[in-house]
């Protein structure tokens, strides 16, 4: 992966998190705050193989950000 997590597994979370809002009836400005809050967490963050592999940590790193996706949304939702 050339971008890392930030660019794999943060990408994926914050269009999965804007998505939801828009899904869900979201105005644009909640759709573009739910794919920055998603994205948040995963800024700067490097792929760290584990001997090798990198599906150790790309298995946990999904899934942290589909829950993070879930909460942005959430997150997002909840303002004006």
């Amino acid at each position: 992966a050339e971008a890392g997590c930030m660019g794999e597994v943060g990408s994926a979370s914050s269009m999965a998190a804007a998505g939801l809002v828009a899904c869900l009836g979201g105005t644009p400005d909640q759709v573009e705050n739910a794919a920055e809050i998603a994205m948040e967490g995963h800024l700067g963050l490097v792929c760290d193989p584990i001997e090798g592999l990198v599906q150790i940590p790309c298995v946990e790193r999904n899934s942290m950000g589909a829950i993070k996706a879930m909460n942005a949304a959430t997150l997002a939702l909840m303002t004006n």
